[in-house]
């Protein structure tokens, strides 16, 4: 529901700037985003196939299969899931006359399978593909909607709208890899028990706590600097993302680095889940404030 809320909301931002020239139609949207679900649904399934251990540990009355889905029922709907959505991608590619996209869909669900089955399992490379994958959702409207249509007439407008949407993108990376990293604090138990080898069963629960906020405060300074290089003269902008991001951001950052128990890490993850939720609703906001403010 975040990758289609997130890319309707991109969809509509692109669509309501006139200076800027979009070649897809509705039935290619629809599509693209339906695509882009049937294989994130693809990747959830998968991932808790190769999960069932640490699950049963980690969230054992949130397991579906192996307890409401059996597992031979559970691998034909990826199948399923993983062929429609890449086959909707390569009809979507065609029909903006860029076949070569179709790539895209198809590395995405390698990116999924290899996660499952083995990314997860390495310290900081399973958290890194996870965050790849949101950046690769948040980016391929503004592909596909954007660089397509690009000619030497119009270059200078699509790219800056582009980078704009880039930097977004890279939003989305940083928030996914620090609630991830906190994902593996709060499942070590599972994690452990499957044979993981996540950062907090290699350098400890604190250590990984310490690290996760050094990560936050490294973040924190990034927005700081791109706020400021954006939209130093809009107070109400500014104003916004400092309550809404950087001081919920703060709060979890200086959580983890005098500790946390159990409790307060799902809470952490919620609050990060919020503050992503909270930016992605703003992208609307951003795009016209930095284009035409």
């Amino acid at each position: 529901m975040l990758i289609i809320l997130v890319q309707l909301l991109i969809s509509l931002t692109l669509l309501s700037l006139k200076d800027v020239e979009i070649y897809i139609d509705s039935l290619g949207l629809t599509l693209l985003i339906l695509a882009t679900t049937l294989i994130a649904a693809s990747g959830y399934v998968i991932n808790d196939l190769y999960d069932i251990t640490a699950d049963r540990i980690n969230k054992p009355s949130q397991q579906i299969i192996g307890v409401i889905v059996s597992v031979a029922k559970a691998k034909k709907m990826y199948a399923l899931l993983i062929f429609s959505g890449v086959c909707l991608g390569f009809i979507n590619s065609i029909l903006i006359h860029l076949p070569w996209f179709t790539l895209y869909f198809i590395g995405c669900g390698v990116l999924l399978y290899m996660y499952a089955r083995w990314f997860k399992s390495i310290a900081f490379l399973g958290n890194g593909v996870v965050s790849l994958l949101v950046f690769l959702s948040v980016i391929l409207i503004p592909v596909f909607l954007i660089v397509s249509p690009t000619q030497i007439s119009n270059t200078a407008m699509q790219w800056g709208v582009f980078y704009i949407f880039l930097v977004i993108s890279l939003f989305a990376f940083g928030i996914t890899f620090v609630r991830e990293l906190v994902k593996d604090i709060e499942d070590l138990q599972g994690d452990h028990a499957a044979g993981y080898k996540t950062a907090p069963i290699i350098l400890g629960s604190k250590r990984t706590e310490r690290l996760t906020a050094y990560v936050i405060i490294v973040y924190v300074a990034i927005l700081f600097i791109c706020a400021f290089t954006f939209l130093k003269d809009e107070i109400l902008s500014m104003t916004i993302i400092i309550v809404a991001i950087i001081f919920p951001l703060g709060y979890c950052g200086s959580k983890l680095w005098s500790g946390v128990h159990k409790k307060e890490l799902s809470q952490l993850s919620i609050i990060l889940k919020v503050i992503m939720f909270v930016g992605i609703c703003l992208i609307p906001f951003w795009v016209h404030t930095i284009l035409y403010a």
